[in-house]
């Protein structure tokens, strides 16, 4: 924490206000790191001089922005930062790239399977050919945020498991001189499995987004499905919409 800054009763902005703008001030300077535990309620009331019911409204309002989230029982965490993304056709490392946050891989599986019947079908496939799956656990500022999980015709990229790549979407582009063009989504909030829990080093029950995509190629031809898991408290999914 920096400094510890008592509020003014005789300013304008109302006690609250003031601490959520330096918790905030905190939080956009680093003084406070993604994924650092806030101090407790009790704590900061007494650094800052105010009540708790004034510290709590402060923290309602960083919640509700998404700059922290809560773990019941534990207190409150920063969030990590996230831009406003635009609808782009991105798989996940490039997706941290353009926000130019810092991100690890560690790689689960890469192997061939057969598909069943939910991957054969979001890939106009037949229940049993053979796909390549690719599961990845994404991390970002070295917690875990996303289960990845990748499913590919093996007929159209039957070399792709010899090649050494961390983007898929650029492997794909590159050395298979595919323009992957659209894709269609859907995003449903599930609890974790246990080992989802396990991956994503939280306790169950873990409320978790399901991101499942269906990406096509250029001309409208399944390339590629996915199943993305992201843990609830550290992912935010932020759209800007306009009435025309």
């Amino acid at each position: 924490m920096p400094k510890t800054k008592h509020l003014d009763a005789a300013k304008e902005a109302a006690l609250h206000q003031q601490l959520y703008l330096i918790l905030r001030e905190s939080i956009k300077s680093g003084a406070l790191a993604p994924g650092q535990k806030l101090p407790s309620e009790r704590r900061l009331a007494a650094e800052h001089g105010v009540s708790r019911t004034t510290v709590q409204r402060a923290l309602r309002w960083l919640s509700n922005e998404g700059s922290i989230y809560s773990r019941p029982g534990s207190g409150y965490y920063v969030a990590s930062p996230s831009d406003d993304p635009q609808l782009r056709l991105y798989d996940f490392p490039e997706q941290m790239d353009a926000t130019g946050l810092p991100f690890a891989t560690r790689v689960l599986q890469r192997r061939v399977i057969s598909a069943d019947f939910m991957v054969a079908w979001n890939l106009n496939l037949l229940e049993g050919e053979q796909v390549i799956l690719i599961q990845n656990l994404q991390s970002v500022y070295d917690v875990p945020t996303c289960i990845e999980t990748l499913y590919l015709p093996f007929t159209l990229f039957p070399d792709l498991l010899t090649l050494d790549f961390e983007y898929v979407y650029t492997t794909l582009e590159e050395h298979y001189g595919l323009r992957l063009s659209q894709g269609t989504q859907t995003v449903r909030a599930l609890l974790a499995s246990p080992e989802e829990c396990e991956l994503l080093q939280a306790s169950p029950p873990l409320a978790v987004l399901a991101i499942r995509r269906r990406t096509l190629d250029s001309h409208q031809k399944l390339v590629m499905y996915s199943e993305n898991v992201f843990m609830g408290e550290r992912y935010r999914l932020h759209m800007t919409l306009r009435r025309d």
